[in-house]
């Protein structure tokens, strides 16, 4: 019996450059994005007048409903509060992932030990920079 298929020597290649071509694609994406992210988050350092470490708080007793507040301590004065305000500015960082604060705050958790950078303002504090410490 003949055999009536017929084989190519080089059918064997094209999977090989398509996952070579689709590696190369993920990777410019991943470099891109890193990049994109990198440039956007620059220069908050500028807009921070106030830097403090404390605990989220929210919906506590005296507090407006639905509104982040940070408490610390300074020596020598009682734990203090302070409201926390967020615009689209404002930059979350947990780990090595960063987002913006309008989205993040949704899966924060009350008491979260965290670091505060922003503008102090009448009203509170601006927040450009939140990082939940581990």
């Amino acid at each position: 019996m003949k055999n009536t298929f017929k084989t190519n020597k080089n059918s064997g290649l094209a999977p090989i450059l398509g996952i070579i071509v689709a590696f190369l694609i993920i990777v410019g994406g991943v470099y891109f994005f890193y990049r994109y992210n990198e440039n956007k988050y620059s220069g908050l350092n500028e807009e921070i007048d106030f830097l403090q470490s404390g605990f989220l708080a929210k919906d506590n007793p005296g507090m407006k409903s639905g509104v982040w507040y940070l408490n610390y301590e300074t020596s020598g004065v009682s734990p203090l509060t302070m409201e926390l305000i967020f615009d689209k500015k404002s930059v979350c960082i947990t780990g090595v992932q960063k987002a913006l604060c309008s989205l993040f705050m949704k899966s924060v958790y009350i008491g979260s030990n965290v670091t505060v950078g922003g503008r102090l303002q009448d009203d509170g504090l601006l927040v450009r920079k939140l990082e939940v410490m581990p």
